[in-house]
């Protein structure tokens, strides 16, 4: 999955797939930084998607 903004459930869907498959990453490693560039997508979509 390349990163990039999150538009749609679909997107979103992808990027929480790839978040389960990096959740264990290494820490200082690459797959952790992008681990963390996900998540920040994950949950600005989140909070935008479905506010509280």
């Amino acid at each position: 999955m390349e990163i990039g903004p999150i538009r749609n459930d679909d997107d979103h869907r992808a990027a929480v797939d790839e978040i389960r498959a990096l959740w264990n990453a290494e820490a200082g490693s690459a797959d952790e930084d992008r681990l963390d560039v996900l998540a920040t997508l994950a949950d600005e979509y989140e909070r935008k998607r479905w506010p509280v």
